[in-house]
């Protein structure tokens, strides 16, 4: 199932160019769980030094695109590349990005 992007969103990543090569780029990212698509066609750029949250509700595919991009996990399709090089493949140790989980709400204790 294909979703367009809401109003307002970033526009798709493309392949990086010679000149400005993003920290991180999202290549039409797919990945399937049997019939549920976790991850279905996402691409993004982030510029190094730039930081993302990813957010959603539960079972949205949060924390699926999360370790296609760590390198915990291989997408059916698509790329991940770190600056300009396919970090698709390579193992989470050698690719030199981390990610971190945390609550949406960091006092949600505080109820």
């Amino acid at each position: 199932m294909h979703r367009e992007p809401p109003a307002g969103a970033a526009p798709a990543a493309k392949e990086p160019g010679p000149g400005g090569l993003p920290g991180l780029a999202l290549i039409d990212l797919h990945k399937r769980f049997g019939p549920v698509a976790a991850v279905d066609g996402v691409s993004l750029a982030v510029a190094e030094g730039e930081l993302v949250a990813v957010v959603g509700p539960s079972g949205c595919g949060k924390t699926t695109l999360l370790r296609l991009v760590a390198g915990l996990g291989q997408p059916d399709t698509g790329r991940v590349l770190i600056p300009g090089r396919d970090g698709t493949d390579p193992p989470p140790g050698r690719r030199g990005r981390g990610v971190c989980f945390s609550e949406f709400s960091p006092f949600s204790h505080q109820r």
